[in-house]
């Protein structure tokens, strides 16, 4: 077992529903990091699954974890339960069917090291390796960069990497938004001239659960169209028909 550090660096802050099939994947790529000095933070929305359990079940191997209860299903709410009760300097906001690299942490800190970002996402990769699954990665990549490029940056909720004052200064996420909430909170950033970043290296593994289930050409619509409106009105719209939460939707 890794020496266990007094006080993390990182915190990793995980919101969860029904996650039981894709929560153990992502933990288990916390396991393999080559450092220990962070710490883990499950914020599970009364999962009626065995989620909880699941992650309970990664406490030897994951010293600093901790699991947390929200009232209700909210994703906003759920990361801002996790970020108050985290000890790091720096917080990272992971959905839970997203998959680390093992050099994620090795890499970021290196990046925090050479360039001091403040608020930053890393390119990814998807959990798929066909070819259309590549392009739609490139489509997800292109569109986070596009909107880098016109000054309306989107931290996006899969991978988030925040310094702790940074996000008390601009007020946590907007627990009104049941979508968009990852792109009000860069929003308010870029007001504030908070600088947003983009490290270009593929440190993580984005799910595509939601393309499978909702159909590929739809969901690439709907990023595309996000992205369209994003750069021309600085604004998202709160609610996407047919846009649902929670593992339960998308079991394979």
């Amino acid at each position: 077992m890794k020496k266990i550090t007094p006080k993390p660096v990182f915190s990793f802050i995980i919101p969860t529903l029904n996650e039981e099939q894709f929560l153990p994947r992502l933990l288990a790529s916390l396991t393999e990091q080559e450092s220990n000095d962070f710490e883990v933070v499950v914020v599970d929305a009364q999962s009626q699954d065995q989620t909880v359990p699941r992650a309970k079940a990664f406490a030897m191997r994951l010293p600093h974890l901790s699991v947390l209860s929200s009232n209700k299903a909210n994703v906003s709410s759920q990361r801002n339960i996790g970020a108050k009760h985290t000890k790091g300097e720096w917080l990272i906001f992971v959905d839970a069917d997203t998959v680390l690299t093992p050099e994620f942490l090795t890499e970021i800190r290196r990046y925090i090291a050479k360039v001091h970002p403040v608020f930053f996402t890393t390119w990814l990769k998807t959990d798929e390796k066909g070819l259309l699954d590549v392009f739609l990665s490139a489509i997800v990549i292109l569109c986070y960069e596009v909107l880098l490029l016109v000054g309306r940056p989107l931290a996006p909720g899969p991978l988030t990497v925040i310094r702790r004052d940074i996000f008390t200064l601009l007020g946590e996420y907007d627990q009104s938004r049941p979508y968009g909430e990852d792109y009000d909170l860069s929003l308010r950033a870029t007001k504030r001239h908070i600088r947003f970043q983009i490290f270009r290296r593929a440190l993580y593994i984005m799910s595509l659960r939601r393309m499978r289930r909702h159909g590929y050409v739809n969901m690439a619509m709907l990023y595309i169209r996000t992205t369209i409106l994003a750069a021309i009105t600085g604004d998202v719209t709160r609610t996407v028909p047919g846009y649902k939460t929670g593992g339960h939707f998308y079991r394979s």
